[in-house]
This record gives structure tokens, C-alpha cells and sequence, in this order.
């Protein structure tokens, strides 16, 4: 293959060294497209986005990456070349999350058999599995497939759906893949991320009191469980829209660790093309033809739709017939949302292609005909479109006949559509969701979308619906998208918005960057239903208490070796806070850590449960926040440490799930006592981070007489008021 240099990744303290080995290099040489800066590019940012993935031999580790490119930029070919780099670097199985609709799973999944198998070149090397379930036995085929010894990569991409995402988990759940898979490295690959796989009850959340009383959309609690099950992976989102996974809350579990910018090929046609650089691409739909099936419900083909598809068959004339610069092209009409909606414009559109056709066949000279042509003419002239100075505006005619005669009419409405490309040299797409993300159109040209918002746009959301933007520098000059005016203007605010945010992500962190985002008044950020109100404040007010009843060994291990650490130091309560009491459960130590010696402590501290890893991440961010500050204290109080057994508790069961009814004693004042009760035992300015080994009550469950330690936490009103989430 070509000479390709691969530029130095940008190293980050958990990165580790990639092999560019024989897979990932036959992929590259396969690329004919693409020069030898653009496989550069690519290979350079797949490694880079690898290195920051959980090491295959590390072990027990978790964590989550985000790929940010452009709409219709490429992100399918990034995310194959990582995993032909996973194959190279001894990772077993990596997941895709292939969208919402069977069109969008079908359609990854063939590309991935495609680029990966090479026309079953690389059988051996890749077992790919489409939506495994155990009930069709695929559990057995992957247990088979992980004892080989040539060792293949199996790929498995499924719908984004809980039901199949839960499939999937109880696949890697079964004793025959477990036993095999063990602690191998896995990378989940979540393709558009923003869409639905976001948690759309943060909001409603945000107002609950606790995580134990959060609920979790089905699709985004499937995800969490099948992270649950996988001890070293990691989730690696895509999306050209990155608002929604930027800005959800930093303890939200599919909140990024790290990053990556992706460029775009040289030939890319994107937003800042179209809207900024070259406004003459985009045509103004007048506000009376912007259809709308309540507000605007035509009743006759709007003037700025026959226009638009005079444009599309000039276009298609030059490009594929005359220049020969294309094989197929294609119109999308992004009417409205409802079905009838789509068949109105459907049949309209196959009336005025089928009298365009009939037309076209009258002999020369009659009126109709000449009416018809010189209108095309007018068009042609008055459309800027640069054509080499041996085409004849004649010949263009002439041709606009045989495309008329190619051309496939197709309503896109449910998730079967598989177009048939090559059986047509022109296309005319209709349809509405469909049509968004994921969904991609060969040889876009024109697109035609009277869509307006009534309100405030969510800036994802408009940007996803630009199926017309790609790799287009071919045919760029024939390139239409009519549009009415308030989306006209979203669109170039959206532009604006989206170099300003991939600039600020180019050069930061995420921590650095702040997920602070630059956006025109006129639209949101992303839909509100993924985003909490204040985020973390007022779950991290007062009292809060872990439920850990996992893990025992490893936090036992933990706790001991801290109080051992700081044994000499560690003084008794009773002086501090100045109350008797001769019971072994009353009998309290303490002593002072800095802000960075507790980060630690709860970094190191091991949970199990969604709502125990959603406190311990929030108080991750909120010490990591108040280390910075040396005049903040925390104090570790290591509860009743005469009663080495555990103080007796019980346990509470909902939905299956158990947890610690109530770490704290009440206050006592019995036999001469005047105990201030567990709550009591907190210093008011400070963080207290309270130490409870926990001796489980007899019960119907599996906890009985288990000794855990578990945390109780103060979180001091005035540090509480000044965090607050994102925006700290």
C-alpha cells in the first residue's frame, strides 16, 4: 500500500500504545477513494481514539469516549477502521448500537460485512452477528467462536432498542460466553449516541430527592445494564450533534471521559459551504408554499416544488449523462411528518414527472412541448450552475428525457425501504423521519424541505435532518436546497454555533472546555427531556447514604488499611462533640484527610448499583471541584469502631433490588446518655464522610448476617449552594 505516515497520538494518562497491524492496513489499501492525506487522517484518529480505550489486558475497567464529525462526514468508515484496530490490539467482541430502525441496523450492518470481510477474504478474521438472542441459540455460535484459536473479532451490532439491547445482555450473561469472554476487553460502539440512547427522564430526575427514587428511560437503562455485565469495556459514542451527550449532567454514566474531533475528507460539503460560503446553493421556499398538514394543507403542487425538480433533472442531465461526473443522483423531499402527508407529495410528484415524460415525446414544434423546454431553459440559465462551454443547452434537453424515463419515485416511510440504487440513474426520495439521522441518500442533490418550527428548533434535531451535506465536490455546482426562511436563518445560527463548538473542542479538554456552548437565542441546545435543571445540587445537600452490599472484600480491604493509616492521629467523638456514651455502637473515630485524600477514598470505593454509582460520580465531580479550594476540610469518622461485627441493620426490597433501610441511629438520652444520634456526628462547615460496617439482619435474601462497609456522607449547606453541576 501507499506510504502512510501515522502522526503521533495525543496522549492522554490512560492512553497505551497501538498496533497498527495487518487488518486495520488492508482496510486503509482498501479505501481506493480516499488519498493518502485522508488515510493519514483517518488511521491517525481511529489510533487516537483506540489509545484512550480501556487497555485489552487491563483488566477490571470501564469508560466512555465521544467521536464528534459532521453530518454525512464518514463516521461509519471511523468507527470500522477502529475496530479493525480493535482486531489488531487483541480486543474480543465490539458491540454496535446501530440505530433506532431495522434500515439503519440493515444498512451498518452491510457496510461493516463489506469493509470488514472484503468479499469474505476475512472470514476467519470477523464473526459478525446481526441482533443475537439466546433464544435462536446465538449464545452457542459466540461461546464457539471465542474458543478459536485464530482468535476473530466477533462484531455484533443491534437495533438500539431495550428489548434487543436486553437480548444482547443476557447473551454475554450466559455461562457459555461468560466463561470465555471473562475479563476480555469489549468496545461498545453507540452510532448517532444522542439519539435515544440518552436518559429522556433527566429532568423529571433532577427534582427527585435521591437516585434511589430516579427512573430510567428503557432504552438508556438497557445500556447501563449491558455496561453492568461487561467488566472491561468501553462506550464509545458517535454523533455529528454533540449537545445532548456534551450537556447532560457530569455524573450521568454516559457522560464522556475523553473526546475526539474527526475531520471531514477534503471533498466534504458541509454546513459552512452551503449556508456561509456559497448562499447561491440554498433557494427560498415563499412562507405561502411551506407545506404544513394543519396550518398549510395545499391542495395543488406549490411553484417552489416544480422548480425544485426542474433543477433536479438539469442536474442530473450534466452530472450523469453529459459530464459523466456521477453513475446515480437523487432528490429528497423532507415534506412533513404525517404519512398522507408524504403520499400528497408522492402522488404530485409522479403526476408532473409522468406529464413531463408524455411531453417530452410530442413532436417538435408543438406548443405544449415548447412550453415546457423553455421554461427548463430558463431555469438553466438563470441556476449559476458552471458547465464546461461544449455543452450545448440543446443537448442538456435532449437528455432531460432519458432521466425522466430513469427515474425511480419512492416513498420512505417504514423501516423496509431498501433502495435499490443501481436500478435507476435518478432518485426522488419522499418522506419525513426516515429520512433523518443515520438514514444515507447516494448521490443527494437536491433537496426540497418546506419543514419550519413553530417554536424554538433543538439544534441537533434541525442539523440531523442535512442528509444534504457530503461528499459532494463532484457534482457541487448542480447541488440545491430549497428551504423557507426561518430555517434558512436556524441553519446559518446552527453553523455559526457548530465551528465555534468543534474549535473550543479542538484545543481542550472536556474539563476544560466546561461544556459551556455558544448558541443563538432563536434555538435550544437539544431536547430538554435529556437535561436535569440544577443537575446535582440538591442531592448533594446534607445527608446522603450509600447502599453497598457488594464488593465487601475490596472496600473491607480499603477501610482498614485506612484507619490503620491514620491510628494515631484518629480521636474519639465523645470529646469533640461532647456527649457520653458507653455502648460499643457509639464509640466513634475521627480524623482530618484534605479535599484530594477523600476524592480518593471515594474513587477507590466499589459499588454496584445505578443509584450507588450515580452518588459516588457526583461526589467524584464535587470533590475534584472543592479539592482546589486548601481552606475546605473533610473528616472521616469511622462509626461505632468498638463493635467489630458490624452494627445490626435491615434491608429494604423494591423492584427486586435491595438495599440499607437506614445507616443512622437515632439520638438517645437513656441511662444518664445524652448521644446526639449518627446524624450528630458531622462537622458543619467541613464534609464528613462517615465509615459504617454494616452487620445485615436475618431476612428472607441473600444478605443475611453479611458484613459490608458502607458510607454516609454530610455534604455542608454552603458548599452544596455553590456546586452545581456542569457550570462549576
Amino acid at each position: 500500500m501507499e506510504n502512510i505516515e501515522i502522526l503521533k497520538n495525543s496522549k492522554s494518562p490512560n492512553s497505551w500504545e497501538i498496533i497498527v497491524g495487518d487488518q486495520a492496513t488492508a482496510l486503509l489499501k482498501r479505501q481506493n477513494k480516499l488519498s493518502v492525506d485522508e488515510k493519514e487522517t483517518l488511521i491517525s484518529e481511529s489510533i487516537d481514539l483506540l489509545s484512550n480505550c480501556c487497555n485489552p489486558t487491563g483488566g477490571d475497567c470501564n469508560n466512555t469516549g465521544l467521536a464528534i464529525g459532521y453530518v454525512q462526514s464518514g463516521k461509519t468508515l471511523s468507527f470500522t477502521t477502529v475496530t479493525a484496530l480493535a482486531k489488531d490490539n487483541g480486543f474480543k467482541i465490539v458491540i454496535v448500537l446501530a440505530g433506532i430502525g431495522n434500515n439503519l441496523l440493515n444498512q451498518t450492518t452491510f457496510r461493516l460485512k463489506g469493509d470488514l470481510l472484503a468479499d469474505s477474504v476475512n472470514s476467519g478474521k470477523y464473526k459478525i452477528h446481526e441482533n443475537p438472542d439466546r433464544e435462536t441459540d446465538d449464545h452457542k455460535a459466540i461461546s464457539r467462536s471465542l474458543r478459536l484459536s485464530d482468535k476473530p473479532l466477533i462484531v455484533i451490532t443491534v437495533l438500539k432498542h431495550y428489548q434487543r439491547v436486553n437480548k444482547l445482555m443476557n447473551v454475554l450473561e450466559s455461562n457459555e460466553v461468560k466463561k470465555y469472554l471473562g475479563q476480555g476487553a469489549v468496545l461498545i460502539i453507540d452510532d448517532e449516541a444522542d439519539q435515544a440512547s440518552l436518559n429522556t427522564l433527566a429532568r423529571k430526575n433532577s427534582k427527585a430527592a435521591d437516585w434511589e427514587d430516579e427512573k430510567y428511560s428503557s432504552t438508556y437503562n438497557s445500556i447501563l445494564d449491558l455496561r453492568s455485565v461487561i467488566p472491561n469495556h468501553t462506550y464509545l459514542q458517535y454523533t455529528a450533534t454533540p449537545q445532548g451527550p456534551l450537556l447532560i449532567s457530569l455524573i450521568d454514566l454516559l457522560s464522556p471521559d475523553f473526546h475526539k474531533i474527526l475531520t471531514p475528507g477534503k471533498s466534504y460539503k458541509g454546513g459552512k459551504h452551503f449556508f456561509i460560503d456559497n448562499p447561491y446553493l440554498i433557494k427560498h421556499i415563499p412562507r405561502a408554499e411551506a407545506y404544513h398538514h394543519k396550518d398549510n394543507n395545499l391542495a395543488s403542487p406549490p411553484e417552489s416544488l416544480i422548480e425544485a425538480l426542474r433543477y433536479f433533472f438539469i442536474g442530473c442531465a450534466i452530472q450523469i449523462r453529459l459530464k459523466k461526473k456521477a453513475q446515480t443522483l437523487s432528490m429528497m423531499i423532507h415534506a412533513d411528518n404525517p404519512n398522507d402527508a408524504n403520499r400528497k407529495f408522492k402522488f404530485w410528484i409522479e403526476s408532473i414527472v409522468e406529464r413531463w415524460s408524455d411531453v417530452f415525446e410530442l413532436p417538435t414544434g408543438d406548443p405544449n412541448k415548447q412550453q415546457v423546454i423553455e421554461q427548463f431553459l430558463k431555469d438553466y440559465k438563470s441556476s449559476r450552475i458552471a458547465s464546461d462551454e461544449n455543452i450545448d443547452a440543446n443537448d442538456i434537453i435532449t437528455n432531460i428525457r432519458e432521466i425522466l424515463l430513469d427515474t425511480n419515485i419512492e416513498l420512505v416511510i417504514k423501516d423496509k425501504n431498501e433502495i435499490q440504487w443501481s436500478k435507476s440513474s435518478s432518485h426522488i426520495l419522499i418522506g419525513a423521519n426516515k429520512l433523518n439521522r443515520g438514514f444515507t441518500v447516494e448521490g443527494l442533490m437536491v433537496t426540497y424541505m418546506p419543514r419550519y418550527s413553530k417554536g424554538k428548533s433543538n439544534a441537533d434535531t434541525i442539523q440531523q435532518r442535512c442528509r444534504f451535506f457530503g461528499y459532494k465536490d463532484a457534482y457541487i455546482d448542480t447541488c440545491r436546497v430549497y428551504l423557507p426562511s426561518d430555517s434558512i436563518d436556524e441553519y446559518i445560527n446552527y453553523v455559526h454555533h457548530e465551528e465555534s463548538l468543534r474549535e473550543g473542542l479542538k484545543t481542550k479538554s472536556l474539563t476544560e472546555f466546561k461544556r459551556m456552548m455558544v448558541l443563538d437565542d432563536s434555538m435550544n441546545p437539544t431536547r430538554n427531556n435529556i437535561l436535569s435543571e440544577n443537575l446535582v445540587r440538591t442531592k448533594l445537600m446534607g445527608w446522603r447514604q450509600f447502599n453497598s452490599l457488594y464488593k465487601s472484600d475490596s472496600n473491607k480491604v480499603l477501610f482498614e488499611n485506612l484507619l490503620a493509616s491514620h491510628s494515631v492521629e484518629a480521636k474519639h467523638t465523645q470529646n469533640h462533640f461532647n456527649y457520653t456514651s458507653n455502648t460499643k455502637d457509639r464509640s466513634h473515630l475521627y480524623f482530618e484527610v484534605s479535599m484530594m485524600d477523600a476524592l480518593n477514598i471515594v474513587s477507590d470505593y466499589s459499588v454496584t448499583t445505578v443509584a450507588d454509582i450515580m452518588r459516588k460520580q457526583a461526589t467524584i465531580q464535587y470533590l475534584s471541584f472543592w479539592k482546589k479550594d486548601k481552606a475546605k476540610k473533610c473528616f472521616i469518622v469511622y462509626m461505632g469502631t468498638q463493635n467489630s461485627l458490624g452494627r445490626k441493620r435491615t434491608l429494604i426490597e423494591s423492584n427486586g433490588t435491595y438495599r440499607i433501610n437506614n445507616i443512622w441511629s437515632g439520638p438517645s438520652s437513656l441511662g444518664g446518655e445524652d448521644y446526639p444520634g449518627d446524624k450528630g456526628i458531622c462537622f458543619q462547615n467541613a464534609l464528613t464522610i462517615q465509615v459504617h460496617l454494616v452487620n445485615i439482619k436475618k431476612g428472607n435474601h441473600a444478605f443475611q448476617d453479611k458484613c459490608v462497609y458502607t458510607l454516609g456522607i454530610h455534604y455542608p449547606l454552603d458548599m452544596a449552594i455553590k456546586f452545581v453541576g456542569i457550570n462549576s
